[in-house]
């Protein structure tokens, strides 16, 4: 039996009393420490090795610490005593002096639980080493091989026989879906110290041993589940945090949620942010995520980013909130953000009504559009407007200078071939006129062409080729801003392309367009989101932006 404190340092350790449970050794403290990114974290723990001595089913109560000035205390345990039976511990054909083990930490778990499963040899010889040959097929698991674990050798009795206990490997497994799961054996190579003098001079004696099957009942998730649940199960942690809580309507504002926990972390979901109806959230990038080993677990990290655009001028407080299941408790728990600090949105320079922009989101142009007016105001705005003029004035200038052109003739004729000028025909008093040539204009920067085959990306889309769509819409979107700004699109990275889509007072229902196509494709290409769902709205918003 163990008892164990994590990451705190406690003072007078009480044990609970045993009853029936006879102590043979105990307590027996180890200490644990490990370094994880610049980190300390520390595990002490009481081993205590107990006997039956009746048959029958026994409470345990709790061990107490006193931790920071406050008494801890541990779970209570049941402990059930049956009827010993002959060989009971013992692996079929194992050899009394000498034999392997393979078992689980849990009887039972939940898909994405971690569990750990270990190889353990028991001996009452010496013994000079041990390689692990073979391990079991993990399918069915998602499995990460533990380096960390406890090495120290305990004792155990079994049939009244004294065994020296050691592990020789550990595994971190989840269980990836619910029923009878099974592991297959286990071979092992131990080297067997023969002792005495022959022993010495010919060295140990090599003796493969391989470990029983073992099962393990995986339960499905109690219902009814929760709609904002994650996926996570285990225990988890979270910090949440706003990069400005002052911006305007005109600004984007960074939500940032770092995850931590014992669980699959390819089970879990971005955390769900309640906001407001006037406030619009990019769908979230995973910034940076990470798998790492504590004294007896594998922890994962994950680090989401959304991207929020304020629409309305107002004091605003965010709630996100992360839903998961506690194995321990046995039931789901919400973890939610205290309420972070107010946010202060002002208008800014762009700002319209909700109503107006409203119709402004729903038209994605490079420039800026005015809201939609009564027959006679256009009619007025049209008439006012250079290309109505552009578009009356041309044809008379045309005619104009046709005229002209046909009441005049030219003062000489160059001869094709020859150096001799002729001089034509003229009235007596005709006036000769010079015409000087101006310069030509100088020509205008040539902007990089870019190719949209709407035809292909279907195929790929239909196809089910996801991220060579991805890569085929992140081109595409990249050159379309290379065309309108003048700026190859190798050198283009999203802060520069809204830097100069801002320059150029773009739409900011364009810009917010831009911004999320960009992010989805970095998600995909880059941050191994599987976004197949999304694949048709992100076409639809690309052939909108191009």
């Amino acid at each position: 039996m163990e008892f164990s404190l994590d990451s705190d340092e406690g003072r007078r350790f009480t044990p609970p009393a045993f009853g029936a449970l006879k102590v043979l050794s105990g307590p027996n403290m180890v200490n644990a420490a490990s370094f994880i990114n610049g980190r300390a974290s520390v595990r002490t723990s009481w081993q205590y090795e107990l006997e039956a001595t009746r048959i029958g089913t026994f409470n345990i109560g709790p061990a107490s610490i006193t931790v920071n000035g406050k008494t801890v205390k541990s779970n209570l345990l049941e402990i059930k005593v049956v009827a010993a039976r002959q060989g009971k511990g013992l692996p079929k054909n194992a050899n009394e002096n000498l034999f392997l083990t393979s078992e689980f930490d849990k009887k039972t778990a939940f898909p994405g639980q971690q569990v750990t499963w270990r190889i353990k040899v028991y001996t009452q010889v010496s013994l000079e080493g041990a390689d692990i040959v073979e391990l079991p097929d993990f399918g069915g698991f998602y499995s990460r091989e533990k380096r960390r674990f406890n090495t120290s050798i305990e004792y155990q009795t079994i049939n009244k026989k004294k065994y020296a206990v050691k592990t020789l490997h550990e595994e971190a497994l989840f269980p990836q879906q619910s029923g009878s799961m099974r592991l297959g054996p286990a071979k092992v190579r131990l080297l067997v110290d023969q002792g005495g003098a022959m022993g010495a001079f010919l060295g140990p004696r090599a003796v493969l041993m391989t470990t029983e099957p073992v099962g393990l009942e995986v339960k499905p998730l109690p219902e009814p589940i929760p709609q904002q649940f994650s996926g996570a199960v285990g225990r988890y942690e979270w910090t949440v945090s706003v990069d400005s809580a002052k911006v305007t309507t005109d600004d984007a504002i960074t939500v940032t949620i770092q995850m931590k926990g014992n669980g699959d972390g390819k089970r879990v979901s971005a955390p769900t942010l309640n906001l407001p109806e006037t406030m619009e959230v990019f769908a979230p990038r995973i910034a940076s995520e990470e798998e790492y080993e504590t004294v007896d677990q594998i922890q994962h990290r994950k680090i989401f980013e959304y991207v929020v655009l304020p629409h309305e001028p107002g004091a605003y407080n965010l709630a996100p909130q992360f839903v998961f299941f506690d194995p321990d408790s046995m039931r789901y728990r919400t973890l939610s953000a205290p309420a972070l600090d107010s946010l202060r949105i002002t208008a800014g320079k762009n700002y319209q009504p909700l109503s107006a922009a409203d119709t402004a989101a729903q038209t994605i142009a490079f420039d800026d559009q005015t809201p939609e007016t009564g027959f006679t105001e256009k009619l007025v705005s049209w008439l006012k407007s250079p290309l109505f003029w552009a578009i009356f004035l041309i044809p008379v200038a045309a005619l104009a200078f046709f005229f002209y052109y046909r009441n005049q003739r030219p003062a000489a004729t160059v001869l094709a071939g020859s150096g001799e000028v002729k001089k034509a025909e003229t009235q007596p008093h005709a006036a000769t006129t010079v015409v000087k040539s101006e310069p030509a204009p100088a020509p205008l920067p040539v902007v990089q062409e870019f190719t949209f085959s709407e035809n292909h990306l279907k195929q790929l889309m239909a196809s089910g080729q996801t991220r060579a769509f991805y890569d085929e819409v992140f081109k595409t979107l990249k050159s379309s801003i290379a065309s309108k700004t003048g700026v190859s699109a190798a050198q283009l990275t999203s802060e520069l392309a809204i830097k100069l889509l801002n320059q150029r007072q773009a739409n900011p229902a364009y810009i917010q367009s831009v911004l999320f196509i960009w992010q989805t494709c970095e998600q995909a290409l880059f941050a191994g989101q599987p976004l197949s769902a999304q694949m048709e709205s992100t076409l639809g918003q690309l052939k909108q932006v191009v």
